[in-house]
């Protein structure tokens, strides 16, 4: 299971936090609940959203993401596809994507004008994409706080136009 933590402090002469015990997923070997298990709403209310997340270790770090990350959008359908279990929208629009669709930055998208910790998200959206996860402002890419991001930066990111992404296939379309 990966647990979140609400509230976390160092331990003294350890890496290792302790804290109060937040929201948990099960990982690996666990089966997922069909769409119309009624647990199904609540539960992903309490995914965590750690396996999503930039991470300035990643990037500031080791400089390579390896794994999809997680974006926000203003307005979804009232839909989903895999791997989100639920919808999070009223709205029956097919124009507005649903939650769980998958995007790639497109392989002809250059890279030239970015550096630095732009360049290693950008990389990332090129290998693993973006999975749509909530709703919020547009093309948002959730990050961990961390005093090593550097905004000025990260704010570059916001020179790639949404042409610039691709879907995935990635199954099913299930409608609320």
């Amino acid at each position: 299971m990966l647990r979140e933590l609400l509230t976390a402090t160092a331990l003294a002469g350890t890496a290792a936090p302790a804290g109060t015990p937040g929201p948990g997923t099960m990982l690996g070997g666990c089966p997922v609940l069909p769409a119309s298990h009624p647990l199904n709403r609540d539960i992903s209310k309490r995914r965590s959203i750690l396996p999503g997340l930039a991470r300035a270790g990643e990037v500031a770090g080791a400089q390579r993401i390896t794994h999809a990350l997680r974006m926000t959008v203003r307005r979804t359908q009232k839909a989903y596809v895999s791997p989100a279990r639920h919808f999070a929208s009223s709205d029956g629009n097919p124009d507005l994507p649903p939650m769980g669709l998958r995007l790639r930055l497109k392989a002809s998208f250059d890279l030239k004008p970015f550096h630095g910790q732009a360049l290693v998200i950008l990389e990332a959206l090129k290998r693993y994409g973006v999975i749509v996860a909530d709703n919020g402002s547009d093309w948002y890419i959730t990050g961990a706080p961390d005093p090593r991001w550097n905004d000025e930066n990260l704010h570059t990111l916001g020179h790639v136009p949404g042409a610039a992404f691709e879907a995935v296939q990635s199954g099913t379309l299930t409608r609320g």
